[in-house]
């Protein structure tokens, strides 16, 4: 897998990409780059700065600024308004950054309420389903809700008519990184695959739970402090990062099998720092490759998991200006890098 630079764009504060195409946001403008908006958001009464977020949910394109205040339009029929919430932010219900399966809903939250409350919207039928979302985290794959308690060390399934499917009780201890004991808890969700959800814990363990059932099928703590997984659904399998080594997790038995490789030749191969090399949270596994990169240095690889090889790199440090990688994004063979000076520079997948 390689790519071909395509352009820059500048002044970049917010941007994202889905089937509707790239969008992203300026000072006072949203500028698609496949359709015909030009919105200025100041006279719309949005305060966009660093603190305002642009997402796609489905079909919509949601502004939110630093106050509350949001507007959602339609880029399916004529980017119609469907939803603007300006003079009574502070009292009314605002857009939350999460998708349903359904490209024609929104998931709006109750603000005055500290977003404990909200429902999903079908803008259509203007149907609206109420949800729970305090302490929550919304996971897109399978229309679940995980809500978390933090004073209990306990997360929940919630189904999206919010109802209580099952609770998962975390014990024992776990080391931060200062080597002190605290109570163990949920360090990160991966995804769910196959009605099970994986996850981890502080204490470095990952582990599966059935969907249906809440039981625990996989739990292992082999990988350490590993600090990234990704689901290759397509395989049934995990991609994991532990510094500079590299895990393939074979997740059809009960029984967890890997493969390892230590990169850090490869590291010191292609220019990458030991200290900032990593991948995005963001960026996928794509056709059984891998994507690295180091922010500071500004180097791009592309790791083939199969072969254990570098299949594509790059040094941008002739279009990076004066920025480091904040976050890569990666649809329809597009690559987008969007830096701390705010530029965003796109690539072209070749092959």
């Amino acid at each position: 897998m390689k790519f071909s630079f395509d352009k820059t764009i500048d002044d970049v504060l917010k941007f994202d990409v889905n089937h509707t195409g790239l969008h992203y946001l300026t000072k006072a403008m949203v500028v698609p780059s496949i359709l015909d908006l030009d919105l200025d958001l100041a006279k719309e009464g949005l305060d966009v700065d660093d603190y305002a977020s642009l997402f796609l949910s489905g079909d919509f394109i949601c502004i939110v600024d630093g106050m509350g205040c949001s507007i959602a339009l339609d880029l399916k029929n004529d980017q119609d308004c469907v939803f603007k919430n300006i003079e009574d932010a502070e009292s009314g219900y605002s857009l939350l950054d999460a998708s349903t399966d359904n490209p024609r809903e929104l998931v709006r939250a109750n603000m005055p309420d500290g977003i404990s409350s909200g429902y999903i919207w079908n803008v259509d039928s203007n149907e609206q389903k109420p949800v729970s979302i305090n302490y929550s985290y919304w996971l897109n794959s399978g229309r679940y809700l995980i809500k978390r308690d933090v004073r209990e060390n306990t997360i929940s399934l919630i189904s999206q008519d919010d109802s209580l499917l099952w609770t998962h009780q975390f014990t024992g201890t776990a080391l931060n990184g200062a080597g002190k004991a605290i109570e163990n808890d949920l360090a990160s969700l991966i995804g769910i695959h196959n009605e099970l959800l994986w996850l981890t814990d502080r204490a470095d363990c990952i582990f599966s739970i059935d969907v249906n059932t809440g039981k625990i099928v996989h739990s292992s703590n082999q990988f350490g402090n590993t600090y990234m997984y990704k689901l290759e659904r397509e395989k049934n399998r995990l991609i994991a990062l532990q510094h500079s080594i590299f895990h393939v997790v074979d997740i059809d038995n009960k029984t967890l099998s890997h493969r390892s490789t230590e990169l850090s030749e490869m590291f010191k191969e292609f220019g990458f720092s030991p200290n900032y090399s990593g991948v995005s949270s963001e960026f996928p596994v794509i056709d059984s490759h891998f994507v690295f990169f180091d922010a500071y240095e500004f180097v791009v690889a592309v790791f083939d998991i199969e072969k254990e090889e570098v299949t594509w790199h790059q040094e941008l440090s002739s279009v990076r200006g004066n920025g480091a990688i904040r976050i890569m994004k990666y649809y329809d063979n597009m690559m987008y890098i969007w830096c701390t000076d705010n530029s965003l520079h796109l690539f072209k997948r070749t092959n």
